[in-house]
């Protein structure tokens, strides 16, 4: 079902038990819920598969499939003792406070490239694919085997609160607001997979604006030229 190299412990660390790497301890307890993005109430069945649609760049296995009852259960198993329709919380911290976002159209990508440098390629490599360190290799952060265009990783700000307080991996919260807004936009201006139906996310009409990939946020992707400059030598 996973049409990338990416495994869920690429982001969820230490098998979703790392505090501020999007801990999965408890979060079984908060299903359903409802969320914006579809407009409606999702199990947690729903959420596996978007999963593995989206940052998996596959397809969702089938509710009754031994993958999606194997990872349900793990996930349950990682909320015992937390009161159902209680929201524990360590959930949703990996955020960057409106204040201090900067508006994508002003992010500097030079400067991104030059943290990415320093900060991350000993780890994702140059050209982001990732290094093999022998029992593990850390994900690949764009192209054709990273998350597609529809998720969530793919939003400059939401990935920037990831980055934030979850990386560098020896050093996590070491970055700066800024540092990891800069990180996360040399990361999404970058070309990955195209996630098929991205029109039909909320349905509501507000769009997050940081999604770079959606056209019908930027009908042009607004860092891919800048990009294509530093990357030319320009």
């Amino acid at each position: 079902f996973v049409g990338n190299d990416l495994t869920c412990g690429n982001c969820h660390l230490n098998a979703g038990q790392r505090d501020r790497a999007l801990p999965l301890l408890g979060v079984a307890a908060t299903f359903p819920q409802y969320r914006r993005r579809d407009d409606r109430l999702v199990s947690l069945e729903d959420r596996i598969g978007g999963c593995f649609k989206r940052s998996m760049n596959g397809t969702a296995p089938p509710h009754d499939h031994e993958v999606t009852i194997a990872l349900d259960a793990y996930i349950t198993w990682l909320a015992s003792g937390v009161p159902v329709g209680e929201r524990p919380e360590w959930l949703g911290r990996n955020d960057i406070a409106v204040e201090a976002r900067i508006p994508i159209e002003e992010l500097d990508l030079e400067r991104g490239r030059q943290l990415y440098m320093t900060q991350c390629a000993a780890c994702h490599a140059p050209d982001g694919q990732g290094i093999d360190l022998g029992l593990a290799k850390p994900g690949p952060l764009w192209g054709d085997r990273s998350w597609n265009d529809g998720a969530g990783a793919a939003r400059v700000w939401r990935l920037a609160g990831y980055l934030r307080y979850a990386m560098p991996l020896t050093a996590p919260g070491s970055l700066t607001d800024e540092e990891a807004q800069l990180i996360a936009g040399y990361v999404n201006a970058h070309d990955r997979p195209a996630y098929g139906d991205k029109a039909s996310d909320f349905p509501d009409g507000t769009r997050p604006q940081d999604a770079v990939y959606d056209t019908l946020v930027f009908p042009v992707h607004p860092l891919k030229a800048r990009l294509a400059e530093i990357e030319s030598g320009n």
